[in-house]
């Protein structure tokens, strides 16, 4: 019961992360229900996931941030807890059919993997929202 609380916490953490800094750049955002393909909708367009994971693993060995991707949003926002709010903002088509997400480094800022180009890339949603309005 207590690891189900803490995947919960965990999300919760990782949901309230991303719609700050969704409301800081000014986008609506609305929570979609429970059995819904996206968490949020942004201006009533962008379907938005919201994965968040801690770091698994001991400092000085081989861990990870793990985020299972087995939706199809527009946009994903994976949130690194515990890393003081880091996230990685990448376009659904990006990852495309990959089952999960693995982060290599416990201070995101330090990670130089293929997803290094999308930490705190909020601009991204713009370019999202924009490319949905479109299509």
């Amino acid at each position: 019961m207590l690891e189900l609380d803490l995947r919960r916490h965990v999300a919760q953490i990782g949901l309230e992360v991303t719609e700050e800094n969704l409301k800081l750049r000014g986008y609506t955002v609305r929570h979609n229900g429970h059995n819904d393909h996206a968490d949020l909708v942004i201006d009533d367009t962008l379907r938005v996931e919201v994965k968040a994971s801690l770091w698994t693993g001991h400092k000085h060995s081989r861990g990870r941030y793990q985020f299972n991707t087995r939706q199809s949003p527009d946009l994903y926002v994976l949130v690194c807890v515990g890393s003081a709010g880091h996230a990685f903002v990448i376009p659904g088509h990006v990852i495309g059919d990959r089952a999960n997400v693995a982060i290599w480094s416990q201070d995101p800022t330090a990670y130089k993997g293929q997803w290094s180009p999308y930490l705190d890339h909020w601009h991204l949603v713009k370019l999202e929202l924009e490319r949905c309005q479109r299509d």
